[in-house]
């Protein structure tokens, strides 16, 4: 027998609200295909970004969580 995580289902969830979230913005602004990828990558990046550098700083300056992570 498998044994979930705790927070499998909390996951699971969460991507099933995003996902009606998502096709209720697009339904409403009626977006072609093009559109709908140019959406989902520009969000999707831009949310990837700010948690890679949020990690690169803390994994650089564990002491110092407002130092930026370029910085020595």
């Amino acid at each position: 027998m498998i044994h979930l995580h705790e927070r499998h289902l909390i996951v699971r969830t969460a991507v099933s609200e995003a996902r009606q979230a998502l096709w209720a913005v697009l339904d409403k602004h009626k977006l072609t295909t093009a559109e709908v990828i140019l959406v989902v990558t520009e969000v999707c990046s831009d949310e990837m970004s700010s948690i890679a550098r949020a990690s690169i700083r803390a994994e650089r300056h564990p002491d110092d969580p407002e130092k930026p992570g370029d910085e020595a």
